[in-house]
């Protein structure tokens, strides 16, 4: 038998059913999709190519000859769509590019590439077409564009891909080569095309070999499960089989005899069949079994594994009762030989924390695995996959370390988990992987609670005893603080009632003067000894602020409310304020209600809350804008607002303005020589009397103090007024 049939024979039946297992494997998936196709397409092209000087026939020659083109260049395009979907590349240009696989196609059937067969004698002379350059440099662009997919793959992907693209690119690297020396070079220079039927078998065997170096080594394809069914399948049949075969032989050479199969042979056979049949299912199952003890002997319930180990997560609060239950979980579920944790110290410095197993490493090499993983994240790195000659790998292979994963959460890196071999000798799979990331991800939070409450405790030891120390401090400065306050306040009203004297003798005098009770005043002097009264006003106010806040603290401040006509006092204050306002150059409007009830409140201190209100909007408002009072009772309530058009207080620092001396930097620098008490004794005064503030502002656009109480609660029904009266 000639022995390119055979190499044939074996290359298509090894071609079709990787790519079957392949494609059976994630049927949904482009890169499975893809290899399988190029799969076929390589077999079909070695049968033509092999076809092409075998057939019988002249035409056949041909027809075989021009396939051989056809199949060779289609099986490029697989293997350039299988390059962009394995490496995720975008495929650009994509509509030239199929337009020009299609104008090569047609070509690669006519004779312009393929050219002509003749038979000349016993042998066939094959003659390439003249476009057959622009065939060849199609096919070689295409292996470019494949081999630099994989090269980018190898440069830029994880060390499991890297090492996969390093694979198949060399593997495609020499499979053109192969093919180019095969069926291009060697017939274009010989004349000869002997070598052009062992050029697609061990083009394939190069490809598809390197491929399967990749499935084997680096887990390109996991096909285990198609495999282990398959094994299921042909030793269950060959199991019925022979079952059948042996049965029916015995019986009949005991029971049957002649050459002439009767009517009970046929009933009996096909009882024997009816009955294999129904023993397939448990023969099948017994099958499944022992393929499985063979290609799952390290297989786990995946959902038992995560929940075991997540009730020891959410109950184990000690980190080395933690760590040391998770390993014991691990090695249960995924057959490690040991599982070791490395975690960082409350120092930031790496300490080793030991699971079950004991590996000591030292500082260096634990420095070492940082520096090359940081910033790592719950990624899965497998020894086999690590360069030789790196520091990590001979860490690994000298501490027998198969995998390690990152211990990595959002706010920073916890450690390192790092797994033994397989008890199996087995490499991790890709569940396995999956199962290592997920259990990563919990262990570094639980691990970093851990480590927190750790921390906690140890700072608990220390604080509560600096806690008493601080707290014995505090009490001794309260105490020294209340009599500094207390003596503070005592000083406030002293001062306030003993400046009060003094400056209403100094306002009194000047009002006299200012009325002509001491003679003419001249204009200049009439102008400074206003000012001189203005400025005792200010004083007696402010005095009066002190005294009032001086009595909130010491608890005398007292209201003595009685009948009062809000309405009219508001009216007086704002004809005191006319004259000011105008010479801020603004608008004062109130619109007195006709009707309006009298109220029961301290008049004296709403009077002046309402001065302070209009006061503050006619001094923070700008020539030309506008001071608006409103006054309005409805059933439930009584209110009064003071809008303006000023400068609005700041939305950041509005939570701050009713406190005491506080005052905004925008109204410090119009206002200089306020106090901040006059917002602050405002809302004491409305909030003792029962009522609520009114506030509202926007910066640069005004604001709107006021104030409303409940109706019901401050209204003097008439027969109450009389007595009030009384």
């Amino acid at each position: 038998m000639d022995i390119a049939i055979i190499v044939l024979a074996l290359t298509c039946v090894a071609n079709v059913f990787l790519g079957l297992f392949v494609y059976l494997r994630n049927s949904s998936s482009a890169v499975s999709r893809s290899f399988f196709i190029l799969s076929l397409l390589l077999s079909f092209w070695a049968v033509t190519n092999y076809l092409t000087d075998k057939a019988n026939q002249l035409t056949l020659n041909i027809l075989f000859n021009k396939l051989s083109f056809l199949f060779g260049f289609w099986a490029l395009m697989a293997a350039l769509a299988f390059s962009y979907f394995f490496t995720g590349r975008k495929f650009r240009h994509k509509t030239a590019v199929i337009l020009g696989a299609l104008v090569v196609s047609v070509l690669s059937i006519t004779s312009l590439v393929s050219g002509t067969v003749e038979q000349r004698g016993d042998k066939l002379i094959f003659t390439s077409g003249p476009l057959i350059e622009l065939w060849i440099l199609a096919v070689v662009l295409g292996f470019s564009v494949i081999i630099y997919n994989f090269y980018k793959l190898a440069k830029t992907g994880d060390k499991t891909q890297k090492n996969q693209a390093k694979i198949i690119a060399i593997s495609f690297g020499a499979s053109i080569t192969i093919g180019m020396l095969t069926n291009v070079i060697i017939p274009l220079f010989s004349d000869s095309f002997q070598t052009t039927k062992y050029g697609p078998p061990i083009l394939s065997v190069c490809l598809l070999g390197g491929i399967g170096y990749a499935i084997v080594k680096h887990k390109l394809f996991d096909i285990r499960p198609i495999v282990a069914r398959s094994f299921a399948y042909v030793l269950s049949l060959v199991f019925i089989g022979l079952i059948y075969v042996g049965v029916a032989f015995e019986i009949n050479q005991y029971f049957f005899s002649g050459s002439s199969i009767t009517a009970t042979q046929e009933i009996f056979y096909l009882l024997l069949t009816l009955l294999t049949a129904l023993m397939f299912p448990t023969i099948k199952t017994q099958f499944d079994r022992l393929t499985n003890s063979i290609f799952y002997r390290d297989a786990y319930d995946p959902q038992a594994f995560l929940d075991e180990l997540n009730s020891v997560l959410v109950t184990t609060m000690d980190l080395k009762d933690l760590l040391q239950h998770s390993s014991r979980i691990i090695n249960k579920y995924l057959k490690s030989e040991f599982s070791t944790f490395i975690i960082r110290s409350s120092t930031k410095n790496y300490v080793e924390v030991q699971g079950l197993h004991h590996l000591h490493f030292h500082s260096d090499e634990i420095n070492t695995i940082r520096e090359i993983l940081h910033p790592s994240k719950t990624t899965v790195i497998q020894t086999i996959t690590m360069d030789n000659s790196g520091q990590l790998y001979e860490l690994s292979h000298k501490y027998a370390v198969a995998a390690i994963v990152g211990l990595v959460t959002k706010e920073e890196e916890v450690g390192y988990l790092l797994f033994g071999q397989k008890k199996s000798g087995n490499v991790y799979s890709g569940q396995d992987e999956k199962i290592m990331e997920i259990i990563g991800e919990e262990l570094a939070i639980a691990a970093q609670n851990s480590l927190r409450f750790e921390e906690i405790k140890q700072f608990n030891v220390t604080l509560q005893d600096k806690i008493n120390a601080a707290t014995k401090e505090l009490r001794h400065a309260n105490t020294k603080l209340r009599g500094l306050d207390k003596s503070k306040d005592e000083f406030i009203s002293m001062a306030s009632h003993q400046l009060r004297t003094p400056l209403t003798v100094v306002k009194g005098y000047i009002s006299m003067v200012l009325e002509g009770y001491g003679g003419k005043l001249s204009k200049d002097q009439m102008d400074m000894l206003q000012k001189a009264y203005e400025g005792a006003d200010q004083m007696v106010f402010l005095v009066g602020d002190l005294l009032n806040v001086s009595r909130l603290q010491t608890g005398k401040f007292v209201i003595d409310n009685h009948a009062t006509d809000l309405a009219k006092l508001i009216q007086t204050e704002v004809d005191q304020l006319q004259e000011s306002a105008q010479n801020h150059h603004l608008e004062l409007i109130y619109k007195k209600p006709e009707n309006f009830p009298m109220l029961n409140l301290d008049e004296t201190k709403i009077r002046q809350v309402v001065m302070n209100f209009i006061d503050n909007a006619i001094y923070y408002t700008p020539a030309g804008g506008k001071v608006e009072i409103a006054l309005e009772a409805t059933d439930q309530t009584v209110s009064c607002t003071v809008t303006d058009t000023g400068l609005g207080v700041p939305k950041a620092v509005q939570h701050h303005l009713f406190t005491r001396f506080y005052r905004a930097d925008n109204a410090r620098k119009m206002r200089p020589d306020g106090t901040g008490l006059g917002l602050y004794m405002a809302k004491k005064v409305i909030t003792v009397q029962g009522g609520s503030i009114i506030f509202r502002s926007t910066e640069g656009k005004g604001s709107t103090f006021g104030f409303n109480f409940p109706r019901s609660a401050i209204e003097v029904k008439p027969q109450a007024e009389k007595a009030l009266a009384k």
